[in-house]
């Protein structure tokens, strides 16, 4: 293009005669023109007042693309490779070209159950705590198709899907022994239980659910040990008799005994039943059981109470594991049996020595032995009570420093002292004279011998003591 203009501009100069011949002659300096390049053209200026534009020319058209190059070689193929478990955790990848590395087995991931929150939404739920909430959407459409080269643009999201049909209407009916049965209007039943705990994997024993019904409020939890629970709708009939406030005293031989029994509905209760006391037994009583004593039911309207109550006498001296069950033979229609019944509450009944008719009864209450290690003396204090219905007759208490067993009845002491005559519910302390004892830890004994015809003596021991 260079080459073009500057003959186009030649030109130009020798149609306004600005060029000297070039023959030789000399150059006038005073009348050169002059020459200013611009951007579409070139513009000539003349002492003279003469002046030319020369337009520049345009570029030419570019030239045809090269034919593409030759594909390069294909690719060596690649190395196999093996992976070993190692039996410790670890696991070993080897491959053909002589390379070996160890990596660690992966931990377990996280345990997750799924919700279903009824509104069309489900919530996922992990040990780890996380938690997200989703719905059952429409497939969304496909993306365009990018650039290649580059990845395609996400589709939009898709529409929730329907809320599902609601579910048919059922009732829960408790059928004892842990037992219930579910019931739906659609004609549906099934029968479940409080399962027994099950046997869990590695991480422990596993543990069923329970169903705790609630007849007031209509309603039913199902409650698992690892903390969830569901409470639903339930259609309860009969009368839910609730024991409460189960109480026992015991005065000497007698026993009273009381409970509140309350009608939690969701019906009146008209029919006759019994509420049953079981005096001593180890588990709880089963219904068809019979008790030690009972008192008889009362008709309650929902929601009302009363106290069941009654004494029992001339019970033996001992322990006594007592329990109450309101309806024990199932006479009413009672929807939930489970809380007809409350115990154990223990009970001891001492009533004292058996008093006879006439005489004393001796007894030993206490026998407290002083230990002097400085002399290697020991003191015997014996308290002695007369629970008879007639004064006592003089007395003698033997004692005894060390004996394996109770002596004999009339066996001689290694010491002894003389009691006066004792009133009926009147006591004493005698206390003998200081004994030489060596060092060394003892089992010491007391016992009585009696004048009176009628007394009835007592023998107290073994106590232990030491002497240092």
């Amino acid at each position: 293009m260079r080459c073009r203009t500057f003959l186009i501009l030649i030109i130009s100069l020798m149609s306004l005669g600005l060029l000297a011949g070039c023959g030789g002659g000399e150059v006038d300096q005073d009348n050169l023109c002059t020459v200013e390049e611009g951007d579409d053209a070139t513009f000539i200026d003349c002492p003279d007042g003469s002046s030319a534009e020369v337009p520049h020319s345009e570029d030419g058209e570019d030239g045809e693309d090269g034919t593409d190059g030759v594909d390069g070689a294909d690719g060596e193929d690649g190395t196999s490779c093996s992976v070993a478990d190692n039996g410790d955790g670890t696991s070993t990848i080897s491959c053909d070209d002589g390379t070996e590395v160890i990596v660690e087995d992966g931990e377990d991931g996280s345990s997750c159950s799924v919700t279903d929150n009824d509104d069309g939404t489900y919530e996922l739920s992990c040990d780890d705590g996380t938690s997200v909430t989703f719905s059952d959407g429409a497939d969304g459409e496909d993306g365009q198709d990018g650039a290649d080269g580059e990845d395609g643009e996400d589709g939009e999201d898709g529409e929730d899907g329907a809320d599902g049909e609601d579910g048919s209407s059922c009732t829960v009916s408790e059928l004892g022994d842990g037992e219930y049965e579910l019931s739906c209007d659609d004609g549906t039943s099934v029968t479940f239980s409080d399962g027994e705990d099950g046997e869990g994997g590695d991480g422990g024993v596993g543990e069923s659910c329970t169903i705790e019904p609630d007849v007031s409020a209509g309603e039913a939890t199902i409650t698992c040990p690892d903390g969830s629970s569901a409470t639903f709708d339930a259609n309860f009939s009969g009368s839910d008799l609730e024991v409460s406030d189960f109480d026992v005293t015991v005065d000497g031989d007698e026993l009273d005994w009381s409970v509140t029994v309350t009608n939690n509905g969701p019906e009146d209760l008209t029919d006759s039943y019994d509420v049953e006391f079981f005096l001593d037994r180890d588990e709880a009583p089963e219904e068809g059981d019979l008790g030690f004593d009972f008192d008889d039911g009362q008709n309650l309207d929902v929601g009302e109470s009363f106290v069941a109550s009654s004494t029992v006498t001339d019970l033996d001296d001992g322990t006594y594991n007592t329990w109450v069950y309101a309806d024990a033979f199932g006479e009413i229609d009672d929807p939930v049996r489970s809380n007809n019944i409350a115990g154990p509450i223990e009970v001891e009944v001492d009533t004292g020595p058996d008093l006879p008719d006439e005489g004393a009864l001796f007894e030993i209450t206490d026998v407290d032995i002083e230990v002097n290690n400085e002399d290697g003396e020991v003191t015997f204090n014996v308290d002695v009570t007369n629970h008879g219905p007639d004064p006592s007759d003089s007395f003698i208490i033997d004692v005894f420093l060390d004996e394996d067993e109770a002596p004999e009845p009339g066996t001689f002491g290694d010491e002894f002292e003389e009691g006066e005559e004792l009133d009926p519910g009147e006591s004493v302390t005698v206390t003998t004279f200081p004994i030489s004892q060596d060092p060394g830890t003892y089992d010491g004994w007391a016992t009585m011998d009696v004048f009176g015809e009628d007394d009835i003596p007592d023998t107290s021991g073994p106590h232990e003591y030491t002497v240092e």
